[in-house]
């Protein structure tokens, strides 16, 4: 907590890390839970609940300094990143159809959609998991049309809303994210080996920020030589073991530049040669034509 505090007052760029901002709010969390304990607040413990949450959230960022797990940290935040816009779109088609079953079924005693929130989770498990059942269109018995008959109008709209929102999400947007997720897989895992290095890097950086010049004078923590032991033939970058996708397979079994460099001009030079050797025939059947033409 007190490093927490001292990073809060000390750095300029405080709030461009977004770890940061998650330290900041769970800072005023617990500042909230300190003062209201003991105002006696009946709500404390949905703070509390939020609090905790954050918390344990914030663990991943401290997994960002393993090999094992950074690259994967990274990814999971990176994808998200990514799939921001479908996201949107993918928010605004739910609201949209809790709106359009909300307007139809909120005076009917449909009791999935006689509140806004139960029309929202009931929609949003709809689309996303296939967890509906069309007897939830079914208004009850005792919310019947004037002439004491079940209005079908409303069930017939419900299921046409409710079928090209499917067709929309299930089909379409769902599918989509899957292509721009995968994507952003191949692209991070491609590059993993910098991001782990990146994540190190930025972890000692904000240790060394707290340090005193003492510290920071010591040689033990600071030696002037680092030796590193590395596998012969091997620069210690990567784990060659580990499964780097589908691009990362294709770039470990394709040439590289140099080689495919020195190809290209063994190749032009068996063209120049054959272009060469072509010449050579063409003046001889020349010379051939001449000497006949001759007799």
């Amino acid at each position: 907590m007190y490093l927490k505090v001292k990073k809060f007052i000390f750095s300029r760029n405080y709030f461009k890390d977004p770890w940061n901002i998650l330290d900041f709010t769970q800072l005023c969390l617990f500042l909230c839970i300190f003062i209201l304990y003991f105002n006696g607040c009946n709500s404390l413990k949905y703070i509390i609940a939020f609090a905790i949450y954050l918390k344990w959230f914030g663990i991943l960022n401290y997994l960002q300094g393993f090999e094992s797990t950074g690259a994967l940290v990274r990814m999971v935040f990176q994808i998200i990143f990514d799939i921001r816009y479908i996201v949107v779109v993918l928010g605004i088609l739910i609201f949209g159809v809790t709106s359009s079953l909300y307007a139809i079924f909120s005076q009917t005693g449909v009791s999935e959609y006689e509140s806004v929130i139960r029309a929202l989770f009931s929609v949003f498990n709809m689309l996303l998991f296939n967890v509906y059942d069309f007897n939830d269109f079914v208004v009850e018995n005792e919310n019947l049309n004037n002439n004491g008959e079940n209005n079908d109008s409303e069930v017939i709209i419900a299921k046409v809303i409710f079928s090209v929102s499917m067709i929309l999400v299930s089909i379409v947007l769902l599918n989509l994210l899957i292509a721009l997720m995968s994507d952003s897989y191949e692209r991070i895992q491609d590059q993993s080996a910098l991001e782990i290095q990146k994540l190190r890097a930025k972890i000692l950086l904000e240790i060394e920020m707290f340090m005193t010049e003492e510290e920071l004078n010591n040689q033990e923590n600071f030696p002037l030589y680092l030796h590193v032991l590395t596998e012969k033939g091997s620069d210690g970058s990567e784990n060659k073991s580990q499964w780097l996708g589908v691009l990362g397979a294709i770039k470990a079994h394709a040439p590289s530049k140099n080689e495919i460099k020195i190809q290209v001009n063994e190749i032009k030079t068996q063209v120049n040669g054959v272009k060469k050797e072509l010449e050579e025939l063409k003046q001889k059947m020349n010379t051939i034509l001449e000497i006949l033409q001759g007799q």
